[in-house]
């Protein structure tokens, strides 16, 4: 992979302001950092500031030979593949996880030791999205039936059925003040509702492909939704209508598959099927800027807009996009199908690095404190890395198979899901469907 060279491998000129599987699973793995793993704190000397590149290719500082499987804790109960992880953040519910899988189960477990709390069960097809509302009392499941569920925290009881979207559900997100929810559908539509009570607040429509990826703003007094039509809409939560589309050249030419709102700036990171991600100022409705991750083997040309295949065929997705943490740092990165995680400049637009896994990068995470970018790939590993210098921190590993997704708890720890084909144990586990075990 070309590391990074700045403007000319692929990012456009800013353009606006920035102020404003049928594989078996081997179930859930909690990965903890070591003492050695933690992330440096930032300073205010840095490498490659001025688009220097680190080293950023693989296995430095931190190797898989170090360790066969560094798992804390590994949770057994789903019978088939996870695809969905979500960690309580509330003081009261510190160890409590949830989970849900393809076996139509949902599961609030203990992380010290990975224990059942509460099996959810109820839905009728694969759970694709869990959340734990903002003050941890409530959980929600979103399924395949094109149903959300609303449980009880800790006791699992089943507080609201959330029906209304008529096919798939692809996401959820809770508001960050209060118990509504907002889901959205293949059917092209969004729905909102207050959780508690299961009133549908609002029906948002507009888009003509499925929503993909959506999110409230920093703030919650906006909802920016990618869907597979190539644009992004910008929507109010109080009326339910559309304020503005991002579309034509200011949209995508192919299906938004990811999406990041800043939690402080109006602005929004897109990333496309056709290995092309987008920065967006929702609040001067500009687009900031174009970062083409993949170019293609025939190129693309500084502020190309990634239309070297039409179809996206060849190119790799943008399967996740993130913002730095850091207030020292304007910085985003993309991690796409090929392998590849990649950080820009917000500001000048610029690659700074490239950094690879052995297979596609599905999930990625910005640390809190510190410039470093946590990652989870179909290669069966987490990896940290260094993003001022594209260093590898450490590999962490566990899985036999593909990890599917990647939630990163306050107290630095990891929760992941991965899989093993045929039902086979993780490392260090007993074996069948869903079936891992790991020595802490």
């Amino acid at each position: 992979a070309d590391e990074g060279k700045g403007a000319e491998d692929g990012a456009a000129a800013p353009t606006g302001g920035v102020d404003s599987g049928d594989d078996e699973l081997d179930g859930e793995v909690l990965l903890e950092l070591g003492d050695d793993d933690v992330p440096p704190e930032d300073d205010d000397e840095e490498e490659g500031e001025d688009g220097v590149d680190g080293a950023g290719e693989g296995g430095a500082g931190g190797g898989e030979d170090e360790a066969a499987d560094n798992s804390a804790t590994v949770f057994t109960g789903h019978a088939d593949a996870v695809y969905a992880v979500a960690l309580n953040s509330a003081a009261e519910h510190a160890d409590l996880a949830l989970s849900g899988g393809g076996d139509d189960r949902g599961f609030l477990w203990r992380l010290s030791d990975g224990s059942v709390v509460a099996e959810l069960a109820g839905h009728t097809d694969t759970i694709i999205d869990v959340a734990f509302s903002a003050d941890g009392s409530l959980a929600a499941t979103a399924a395949l039936d094109g149903v959300v569920k609303v449980w009880a925290v800790p006791s699992g009881e089943l507080v609201q059925t959330l029906e209304g979207p008529s096919e798939d559900l692809e996401w959820i997100q809770w508001h960050s003040k209060g118990n509504v929810l907002l889901a959205g559908s293949k059917d092209a539509t969004m729905w909102m509702w207050l959780a508690q009570t299961g009133k549908c607040m609002h029906v948002f429509a507009g888009h003509e492909g499925s929503v993909i990826c959506g999110s409230f703003t920093g703030n919650g007094k906006a909802i920016v939704t990618g869907s597979e039509d190539g644009t992004v809409r910008l929507w109010n939560p109080k009326d339910g209508t559309c304020t503005h589309v991002f579309a034509g050249k200011d949209g995508h030419t192919a299906p938004i598959v990811s999406l990041e709102v800043h939690p402080t700036k109006a602005l929004v990171l897109t990333g496309a099927l056709d290995g092309v991600a987008k920065l967006m100022n929702f609040a001067g409705k500009t687009v900031v800027g174009t970062l083409v991750h993949d170019k293609g083997d025939e190129g693309a040309a500084a502020g190309g807009d990634g239309d070297d295949d039409e179809d996206g065929i060849g190119l790799a997705s943008v399967e996740c996009v993130g913002f730095c943490r850091s207030d020292a740092h304007h910085w985003c990165a993309t991690g796409a199908t090929d392998g590849t995680l990649k950080v820009w400049d917000c500001s000048s637009m610029r690659l700074r690095q490239t950094m690879k896994h052995e297979a596609g990068i599905v999930s990625l995470q910005w640390d809190r404190r510190a410039p470093t970018v946590y990652t989870a790939s179909v290669d069966c590993t987490l990896r940290s890395w260094d993003a001022r210098t594209g260093e590898c921190l450490s590999v962490l590993v566990g899985h036999s198979d593909m990890v599917l997704t990647l939630t990163v708890s306050y107290r630095k720890h990891f929760l992941s899901a991965g899989g093993a084909a045929g039902g086979a144990g993780g490392a260090g586990g007993a074996g069948g469907a869903g079936d891992a075990a790991g020595d802490g």
